[in-house]
């Protein structure tokens, strides 16, 4: 039998196949003996992968000819439609929350890496001399520890249109210069400055 099916699947068609070629025992029913019978490869819509094989004992009175190949055709529409439609489908659903118990896997994974990367930071911040702080492309600060913010007078989550307010402005074109260079080539700037003012104090 095995062979058998794997002609069926080698082919992706329906093959016709002598009965006495398959070693199961048959119990037979109808007219008379089949002396062959067709394998017949299930294929999903769309797919190129064989679900599963669907054997049919052929009428030994009559020849397999163009209407029996049509009819053998029908049939198997009929009959392995709504299986296939249900296997799909469960399947697709599976597949959904399999996806979806891994996406919360995930969320939940990157949540701790990213809370430990925080608390790493904010440990080094306070320690370190140095006024350090998470901008993002935009000039929005994400994260500064205090020497940043005694430097800078920028609070966290304070965005670009407040640097102006901080910024000696004659300093402000080379701030921005800096800054606009660092966004677009993603690369470090260095420069000396007495940029920030002291227009916040007081």
């Amino acid at each position: 039998m095995g062979a058998n099916l794997r002609k069926a699947l080698d082919a992706m068609a329906p093959v016709v196949v002598e009965i006495a070629e398959v070693d199961e025992p048959l119990e037979w029913r109808g007219y008379g003996k089949a002396t062959h019978g067709v394998i017949c490869p299930i294929i999903p819509k769309g797919s190129n992968s064989v679900l599963a094989f669907l054997c049919i004992a052929l009428n030994p009175h009559r020849p397999y000819d163009k209407d029996y190949k049509r009819f053998v055709h029908h049939l198997i529409h009929q009959v392995t439609q709504p299986q296939l439609s249900s296997i799909i489908l469960r399947e697709e659903v599976e597949n959904r929350q399999n996806a979806a118990r891994q996406a919360a896997i995930d969320r939940e994974r990157l949540s701790r890496e990213l809370t430990a990367s925080e608390t790493r930071f904010e440990k080094f911040a306070a320690r370190v001399p140095l006024g350090l702080g998470i901008l993002t492309p935009e000039g929005k600060s994400l994260s500064a520890n205090e020497m940043w913010v005694n430097i800078t007078q920028l609070q966290q989550g304070d965005e670009m249109d407040a640097w102006s307010d901080v910024i000696v402005p004659s300093e402000v074109p080379a701030v921005l210069e800096a800054w606009s260079f660092m966004v677009q080539e993603k690369k470090p700037a260095h420069f000396e400055s007495a940029a920030w003012s002291l227009k916040r104090k007081g």
